[in-house]
């Protein structure tokens, strides 16, 4: 079985042409004395960061390179002879420049900083949020019904932070502490009025611990009918409140899941209504927020 690996870490290679093997959507080429890059952004602006060495420090202290608008096609700037682009999108629309991945954010913002992948307590530009709206809830995915996502593990930092005081119309206590990582995501759609496939395992305040469990959703949604059937639940000794680190695995129909090392559960789904394919995410429930960082990614193939 051969496993592919994906973290944060980028690398690069300095001479004769610089490529970013975790930014797939840019391609980046440079002279003695110029860089151009073929963009598909046309939200935010780039900033280009330079180094004297290509081990860093990284600086963006020169002005000239920074605030380079996305114009969605070649761009071209004076340059010193180590840099790396980065994408900094306008809050609440997709982006790409976290682990190689095109990330879409949907229902609120979210912010994409160098540490962590972060909801933000304001409904996105356009969206009805709410009750009377399309819905509630911060949803951040990548890779939906992607036929390649099939056999994979994925291992994060996740904290869940509360609720937000400037964002809380229905007066939710403040340490309401609720979400769900996703997985095998098939069907997003951000509206509730449509349904949404997925595996999902959710994480619940109980105590002040985390009562867990694992789910699958099959065209389900608040206002559009389907399926939610329980797989597994339980509780474990981890602290809701806290840094947890995450770990669920879908081989095959078997699904298995850690919390800090903590073994859950697995389960083999042998349902006809089993899902085989699709990328991941993270739902949020109603108002309150979360976070994740350091994520890695292994995907298991037969090659």
């Amino acid at each position: 079985m051969k496993h592919i690996f994906t973290s944060l870490l980028l690398s690069v290679i300095t001479l004769p042409c610089i490529t970013f093997s975790q930014v797939p959507s840019e391609s980046v080429h440079m002279n003695s004395r110029r860089i151009t890059w073929n963009s598909t952004q046309t939200n935010g602006s780039f900033d280009v960061q330079w180094a004297r060495s290509v081990k860093g420090p990284w600086h963006d202290t020169w002005d000239a390179m920074l605030g380079i608008p996305a114009t969605n096609g070649v761009m071209t700037v004076d340059a010193p002879h180590f840099f790396r682009v980065v994408h900094r999108p306008l809050p609440g629309y997709a982006v790409g420049s976290y682990i190689g991945y095109r990330w879409n954010c949907c229902r609120t913002k979210w912010d994409i900083g160098n540490e962590w992948v972060s909801s933000v307590p304001e409904p996105r530009d356009g969206f009805n949020y709410g009750i009377d709206g399309d819905g509630r809830s911060a949803i951040i995915s990548t890779h939906v019904d992607d036929p390649e996502w099939t056999d994979y593990s994925v291992e994060f930092d996740l904290e869940l932070t509360g609720v937000d005081a400037s964002f809380n119309p229905h007066s939710l206590p403040l340490d309401f502490r609720q979400g769900k990582f996703i997985f095998r995501v098939e069907a997003m759609p951000e509206s509730w009025f449509e349904g949404r496939t997925m595996y999902a395992l959710t994480l619940l305040d109980h105590n002040g611990q985390i009562q867990w469990t694992l789910g699958r959703y099959n065209e389900y949604g608040t206002y559009a009918g389907g399926s939610a059937e329980v797989l597994l639940t339980g509780d474990c000794s981890a602290d809701i409140t806290s840094v947890n680190r995450i770990k669920v695995s879908c081989i095959g129909n078997v699904i298995s899941a850690w919390i800090n090392d903590e073994f859950l559960g697995t389960y083999t789904d042998t349902s006809p209504l089993a899902l085989s394919q699709g990328g991941i995410g993270f739902l949020l429930h109603s108002e309150a927020m979360g976070r994740f960082r350091d994520m890695e990614i292994i995907h298991h193939t037969d090659e």
